[in-house]
């Protein structure tokens, strides 16, 4: 619209300050004045219109905010019953008390083979190759079987 209005009064400036065309200059001036008068009507008709749907915006904006209170609702319960576990959750180890940490000895052994053997005291098996004394062969057994990529 303010296009159209620009297009028509600058035409129109330029009619009045050139009189020797005014012919060919006059019908510019009367096309983009009927141009301006027809964006006008279309701007004024979907104000109109516009305003006349304020009934379904509202409806809108009220389905919207109940949505927003139904979610918000529900995060509030949740967080009022992840609240209460973790209090329960605290009040559990509160009532537990504070446990003492006595750190087993570590014991070595020696094997005939003159191997040493240390056990935490967390009933470890002993590795099967110093344990038997057998070579190089292999320690376990593999659930897979796979080749590598980078050998």
């Amino acid at each position: 619209l303010e296009g159209r209005r620009l297009d028509f009064d600058c035409k129109k400036r330029k009619k009045e300050s050139n009189p020797q065309g005014a012919k060919v200059i006059e019908d510019e001036v009367k096309v983009a004045e009927e141009k301006f008068q027809e964006s006008k009507i279309l701007a004024e008709t979907a104000m109109v219109n516009f305003l006349a749907s304020d009934y379904e915006h509202i409806s809108a904006l009220a389905e919207f905010v109940d949505a927003q209170s139904g979610y918000y609702r529900q995060a509030t319960e949740i967080m009022e019953n992840l609240h209460k576990m973790l209090l329960e959750k605290k009040d559990e180890a509160q009532s537990r008390g504070r446990q003492t940490h006595t750190p087993k000895p570590v014991t070595i052994t020696r094997t005939l083979s003159g191997d040493m053997n240390a056990k935490n005291g967390l009933n470890s098996p002993m590795t099967p190759n110093r344990a038997s004394g057998g070579g190089s062969g292999p320690c376990c057994r593999a659930l897979y079987q796979f080749e590598a990529e980078n050998p």
